[in-house]
């Protein structure tokens, strides 16, 4: 019990702004990885809650801006979007309608057999 708390209080002190520096604390210990949320966003703030899973917010932030300059350009009326391989990550979308007919989409991006993750959405 006195190393999960020794690694707990590690964890808690690399933190900086209330968002760790070098990942959870659950990715410290090795037990069930959950995803963070980061702070930041990016392209004026559509694309946003950016999540990782075993990975830092810095790169959870690479892969997302990387995702979006890898996206072919958008077509009239076509909401689907291939899956893209960026930095290492096989990343996958999603669009999710809303009543209004705009929606969101949704990126999951994985490496290391989803091990390593990031998640993200883009709505206006």
């Amino acid at each position: 019990m006195a190393r999960v708390s020794t690694l707990a209080a590690l964890a808690a002190a690399a933190m900086v702004g209330g968002v760790p520096a070098t990942g959870s604390a659950d990715t410290v210990t090795g037990s069930a990885v959950r995803y963070q949320q980061c702070s930041g966003s990016y392209g004026g703030g559509f694309w946003r809650s950016i999540r990782a899973k075993a990975v830092t917010c810095a790169e959870a932030r690479r892969v997302t801006r990387a995702w979006v300059l890898a996206l072919p350009p958008p077509e009239e009326g076509v909401s689907t979007v291939p899956p893209v391989e960026v930095l290492g990550y096989a990343c996958t979308s999603r669009f999710i309608p809303d009543r209004d007919g705009n929606g969101r989409r949704s990126v999951l991006c994985i490496r290391d057999s989803g091990t390593r993750a990031v998640r993200f959405v883009g709505s206006p």
